[in-house]
């Protein structure tokens, strides 16, 4: 085996492992957009439920509160709960929101592996042309001094 064909066998091996390793860096993109969209879906609906609360409360407020004193004495409980309520859902929107780009930064990591990834994997078939290229030469060469020979005995 000449050291060329060394050189192809040793490219065509590291292509086809690269190729194996592309595939499976694209599942893990394809699974952690997955997870971002995921996350951005229960993020929305968290964010849809505090808004909700914020509407009712603001209803609450609006609400005119002349009545006897313990209706009022349940009233401002019931308020003091929905507050207490709305205060435990923004916190639950915040820890979505952190969820979520946490999801979205390891998405955004998987996708620059993978471009890391089709660069090495250009490069090592521009490298396998080259030396295909130089072995086509090398041939040409070959029998053009080949036929040069002959005709230099004839």
């Amino acid at each position: 085996m000449s050291l060329n064909q060394s050189h192809n066998s040793t490219t065509d091996k590291s292509i086809h492992l690269l190729n194996k390793c592309l595939d499976h860096q694209r599942t893990r993109f394809d699974q952690a957009r997955m997870r971002t969209h995921q996350a951005a879906m229960f993020l929305r609906n968290q964010t849809l439920q505090l808004e909700k609360l914020d509407a009712a409360l603001e209803d609450y407020r609006n609400t005119p509160s002349y009545q006897k004193p313990l209706s009022l004495t349940n009233q401002i409980g019931f308020r003091q709960l929905l507050l207490d309520i709305r205060d435990l859902q923004s916190n639950e929107v915040e820890r979505e929101q952190k969820t979520f780009q946490r999801c979205q930064d390891e998405a955004l990591k998987e996708q620059q592996k993978i471009k890391s990834m089709e660069k090495a994997m250009e490069k090592l078939r521009r490298k396998q042309q080259l030396l295909a290229n130089k072995q086509e030469q090398k041939q040409l060469d070959e029998q053009a001094a080949n036929q040069f020979s002959r005709q230099q005995i004839m």
